[in-house]
């Protein structure tokens, strides 16, 4: 293949084109066996010693080879490497001493065999040297067509010698190592351009990916970079323009900042002074600090103080609820049924006309520590005065319970173990009094609400009933009566009613009587 500065051009197939052979007439049968021209891979009949047999004149139609080439270069490659034709020597002579026409069988292109030619023809073609190379062109085809037409045309030649005859499957097998050269020169040169096709198109990938060219990107970080200064400048600015305004509001208010320089001795009492404020301002801060702790510290008790207060508190109003939620005893009049003993009966009346109290009934409920027996006593106090109808007179029902409680200074972690270590306590529950008018209840005062008192107090407890029940003058010698038992023993403080209600409405209150 040539080099051609267009290497797409040279993609036309170079193997010649054949067109079909025309349809031939029916041919006689031949009257002896002799190799005919043409393709064949059969091996040739061999004619008999001495055999002189005549060639029949049998008419052949002309067959015309026809070379298509895109181009002269490939014409020329193609006939260089069919003019490399192998041709066998012509086989010994026969014994006879007549010489006889040889035969030799050319191939073009896989033609079948040329026929005989005679004379000068037939010389002519002996005298052409192996190495000579077979050339194709369109005189060739011309002297062959007319070689055929004469060996046709001619009858029954006698031929003394054999024609050389050329090797066509070499032949054959010479061509297809010829194209399949061609077809690997084709493929380097495909392989050749789709490497650089790819380059290319690569190239062309890259210059489509790079968006700049250098001195774009030169230019473009340039401008970068004058817009950050410019931008760095424009905040220096600002902040100039601020601390301009600055200095100007301070100079309008006529004030001198001047610069004071201070020798190292005055820099030394000036750092020793603030060294002392601040070592002043330290124990401050320790101060501080200690009596913030002892305050909450101090917190802390009173919490823990009032936790066990709201516990207590929790449980007198329980146990307060609990008392007023059970049935009150059965009340009865003055005049009730006692014992049959007329002893007990003067006894009774005796007690009830000097005290106006009256007991009319006693049960007994357990304790809450160490399990005791504690009674309970339901009474009715009628205040009579001279003069009045003993129907009119209101009465107060209540009820007395002789209880052991836990004493206020005891620690809320020590275990109740003896009865010694409670306190002997009365506990004053009013009854029934929504059966009362209105101003008797608010002329009770305390009495109306339920509290507690110690047991060596029931005198005073008594007299000051009296007192509330009977009017001020009665009230008056109570109290007296009570400064005169106060008088008598200072230290004792059973002579001073404390009175603790049972808080039926969450609250507390002390009373002196």
């Amino acid at each position: 293949m040539s080099d051609s500065p267009d290497e797409f051009a040279n993609y036309d197939p170079t193997t010649p084109y054949k067109p079909p052979p025309p349809k031939k007439p029916a041919r006689p049968s031949r009257a002896n066996n002799r190799p005919v021209a043409g393709p064949s891979s059969k091996p040739l009949a061999v004619p008999k010693k001495n055999g002189h047999s005549r060639q029949a004149d049998v008419p052949d139609d002309k067959e015309q080879i026809v070379i298509a080439s895109s181009s002269e270069d490939e014409l020329k490659a193609t006939q260089e490497e069919e003019e490399e034709v192998v041709v066998v020597p012509a086989p010994p002579k026969s014994r006879t001493a007549r010489k006889t026409t040889g035969r030799r069988t050319a191939a073009v292109n896989g033609r079948g065999k040329a026929p005989a030619a005679k004379g000068k023809a037939k010389a002519a073609r002996s005298a052409t040297p192996e190495d000579d190379h077979m050339e194709v062109d369109d005189q060739q085809v011309t002297s062959i067509e007319e070689d055929e037409g004469a060996a046709q045309r001619s009858t029954h030649v006698r031929s003394n010698f054999k024609g050389t005859k050329v090797n066509t499957s070499a032949q054959r097998a010479h061509q297809e190592d010829s194209y399949l050269r061609d077809l690997e020169h084709v493929q380097k040169q495909l392989e050749t351009v789709m490497s650089d096709r790819d380059k290319l198109s690569k190239q062309l990938e890259e210059l489509f990916q790079v968006r700049h060219t250098e001195p774009e990107q030169a230019l473009e970080q340039c401008v970068q970079q004058y817009e950050a200064r410019v931008q760095t400048q424009e905040t220096l600015i600002r902040e100039l323009t601020s601390q301009l305004a600055n200095v100007k509001a301070l100079a309008g208010t006529e004030k001198s900042y001047m610069l004071h320089f201070l020798t190292r001795e005055a820099a030394d009492e000036e750092m020793e002074t603030v060294q002392k404020e601040m070592t002043r301002w330290k124990d401050i801060a320790k101060q501080k600090d200690a009596q913030l702790a002892a305050k909450d510290k101090r917190i802390a008790e009173m919490e823990a103080q009032e936790k066990v207060l709201r516990s207590d508190l929790n449980a007198e109003i329980e146990r307060g609820k609990s008392l007023a939620a059970r049935n009150p005893p059965p009340v009865t009049r003055p005049h009730v049924k006692v014992a049959d003993d007329p002893k007990n009966t003067a006894v009774l009346s005796l007690y009830e006309d000097m005290t106006n109290l009256l007991v009319v009934g006693v049960k007994f409920e357990k304790s809450p520590y160490l399990n005791h027996d504690e009674p309970v006593f339901a009474c009715v106090y009628t205040h009579r005065q001279k003069g009045e109808d003993q129907g009119a007179v209101p009465s107060l029902n209540f009820s007395l319970r002789h209880t052991w409680e836990r004493p206020d200074g005891l620690e809320p972690n020590v275990v109740i173990t003896r009865k010694d270590q409670l306190e002997d306590k009365v506990k004053y529950q009013p009854l029934m009094l929504e059966n009362e008018s209105p101003k008797f209840v608010d002329a009770l005062d305390f009495f109306k609400d339920p509290f507690m008192f110690s047991h060596g107090q029931l005198p005073i407890f008594l007299k000051t009933l009296t007192g509330k029940l009977g009017g001020d003058k009665e009230s008056s010698e109570g109290d007296q009566l009570a400064d005169d038992d106060e008088d008598e023993d200072d230290d004792d403080d059973d002579d001073v009613v404390e009175v603790i209600p049972a808080c039926l409405n969450n609250s507390c209150a002390v009373r002196s009587l």
